[in-house]
């Protein structure tokens, strides 16, 4: 890698510190000293003594505010440099040097590691198969390198690798076995597999139980905690990430120990605590950061973007997902960036921006199968949404034809259903096309989950279809249902849909006072969301209430951005 040479380096930092050679640059020296040197990347370290060991930290700094970094310990100072060095090394895609005090088997799996957690699966491959001791482990080789295919994305091919390197192991417990009982577990969560994924952690954690291995503890109860907030057993989950933050911290490792607090911030998500959330996301994602690690920042960012996006929060939402999007170029997993691309369609569509939207939604890689089925799901309803959006009704509901209704057992996986439901009911009222599913609560179903955040959204979806049905009767009860399931739940965004569609209802049979009363619910987000302004314009023009009716239509016009106001709404209401 060309550096630029001692003498020079000392020069550039006199003058980025005016005059005086400084160590801590600020933000607008480093700039002024990348310019001077015509550096791409800025590298600065610290090393100190901590009992008998030296810690040397070295963070890598680009143009466009990225942080990376490389660490390591050692009773010599010289081998600490150069070990932080080879893990920075490897953490920017560059395949270290070999050297006399770094052959052991465990500095080149850390170095792998760290360029798997930097979206560096090519290095981490190659940083692995330059190590002859690791060659000849054959089967510890396999594992590592099927951890790295985890990482990219090739699901299928470390699943076989990992079934055929258990199936060699025979059943015998052992630590190795427990790590490939992880490994499957972490492929299952990927293809949204979460029961799966709980059962290798389940049989993993018996066969591990009585080792003395903080990490592989902390990373199997992570699993399972993982598991078990996507099937719903909030508790388990909670007991499992308790056990894992405390085997992570135990060990040091806190970027494991960021992974658990992202997990929780994505149980409050999916139980309906979206503000709760935000507290663990942005703590996660702070951590990862300050390490360079890429992948779970992304993840996090796109927690936090729902989190906000449930609370009405809709430009720091948007915000919030282009910081994932900007960090594109980094991802090398398809299915991760297919990921991000929903997330950030759903964003545009939030703000009215169609256009961006659509290209988005165009993009030629869209078209590749999803490991996770759910992802697929996602698709069909963004492009279902944005085609009634543009006035294409008809060609919407073609587009959710396939998707059967029923609630799946992955709240994950529910959530994208749940909205698919409503949206298809939806658009049955608009074009006026009488229900074929059964019109029923999954909540008075046998084996249904029971009441949670997506069963105020599922009772919106039955109330109407039996509006479109015609029973009026049968669809108010539902409405009234719906919102006060939404009311014990607290998520913003949830009560704004079943306002939005209620007071339509109401509006419709003509019962003013009651329209105004049910809009007035959401008032207070009529300033940052564009359906609840628009459900405050439709009553203030069907009351005549002028003055209100002005101040609603200039919301409106603010929040609109490519969405069309009818024509009607925008003339003056008789008085």
């Amino acid at each position: 890698i060309a550096v630029l040479p001692s003498d020079a380096t000392l020069g550039a930092l006199r003058g980025a510190g005016g005059g005086e050679a400084t160590a801590s640059p600020d933000a607008a020296m480093l700039a002024d000293l990348r310019r001077t040197a015509g550096a791409a990347i800025v590298v600065q370290g610290t090393i100190e003594r901590r009992g008998t060991l030296w810690h040397a930290t070295l963070v890598a700094s680009t143009a466009d505010g990225s942080r990376l970094q490389g660490q390591s310990g050692d009773a010599s100072p010289t081998i600490a440099l150069r070990t932080a060095a080879d893990r920075l090394s490897a953490v920017l895609g560059h395949v270290p040097a070999p050297s006399a005090e770094a052959e052991a088997v465990s500095e080149t799996l850390q170095r792998a590691r760290a360029a798997m957690l930097a979206n560096e699966p090519d290095t981490a491959r190659a940083i692995l198969m330059a190590n002859p001791a690791l060659v000849r482990d054959e089967p510890r080789l396999r594992q590592q390198l099927a951890e790295v295919d985890i990482r990219s994305g090739r699901f299928e091919a470390a699943r076989n690798a990992l079934l055929a390197l258990v199936g060699q192991t025979g059943g015998r417990p052992s630590a190795f076995h427990a790590e490939l009982l992880a490994a499957l577990g972490t492929v299952s969560v990927r293809t949204g597999e979460f029961a799966e994924a709980g059962r290798y952690a389940n049989e993993a954690i018996e066969m591990h139980a009585s080792a003395d291995d903080p990490i592989l503890t902390g990373r199997l109860h992570l699993m399972r905690g993982v598991s078990r907030i996507s099937l719903q057993d909030y508790p388990g989950a909670l007991v499992d990430n308790g056990i894992a933050r405390d085997a992570f911290a135990r060990a040091g490792d806190i970027g494991s120990v960021a992974r658990v607090d992202g997990n929780i911030g994505s149980l409050e998500v999916l139980r309906g605590h979206p503000a709760q959330a935000e507290t663990y996301l942005e703590r996660a994602i702070a951590q990862f950061i300050e390490l360079g690690v890429i992948q779970e920042q992304i993840s996090n960012l796109q927690m936090l973007f729902v989190a906000r996006r449930q609370q009405l929060l809709n430009v720091p939402a948007m915000q919030t997902i282009d910081r994932a999007w900007d960090m594109r170029d980094r991802i090398v997993n398809p299915d991760s960036l297919l990921s991000v691309r929903l997330y950030r369609v759903q964003a545009l569509m939030r703000v009215g921006r169609y256009a961006d939207a659509a290209a988005l939604l165009e993009d030629p890689a869209n078209d590749r199968r999803p490991a996770d089925p759910a992802e697929a799901e996602r698709l069909r309803w963004l492009r279902a949404q944005l085609a009634w959006h543009r006035g294409k009704p008809a060609e919407a509901l073609a587009i959710l034809e396939p998707v059967a209704e029923d609630e799946l057992a992955s709240a994950d996986s529910d959530v994208v259903r749940t909205d698919l439901v409503l949206l298809r009911a939806r658009l049955e009222h608009d074009q006026h096309v009488l229900p074929t599913r059964p019109i029923e609560l999954a909540i008075d179903k046998p084996g249904s989950n029971g009441a949670h955040p997506r069963m105020p959204l599922r009772a919106l979806a039955s109330a109407n279809r039996l509006w479109t049905a015609g029973q009026h009767e049968e669809a108010e009860n539902l409405f009234q249902r719906a919102l006060s399931l939404a009311d014990e739940i607290g998520v913003a965004e949830t009560t704004a849909s079943i306002v939005v569609d209620y007071t339509r209802f109401l509006l419709e049979s003509g019962r003013l006072p009651e329209a105004g009363a049910i809009a007035s619910r959401v008032a207070l987000w009529a300033d940052q969301d564009f359906d609840c302004a628009m459900i405050q314009l439709r009553v203030a023009h069907a009351q005549g209430q002028r003055e209100l009716w002005q101040a609603a239509l200039e919301r409106v016009r603010r929040l609109a951005g490519e969405r069309a106001v009818p024509a009607g709404l925008m003339a003056v209401p008789p008085a």
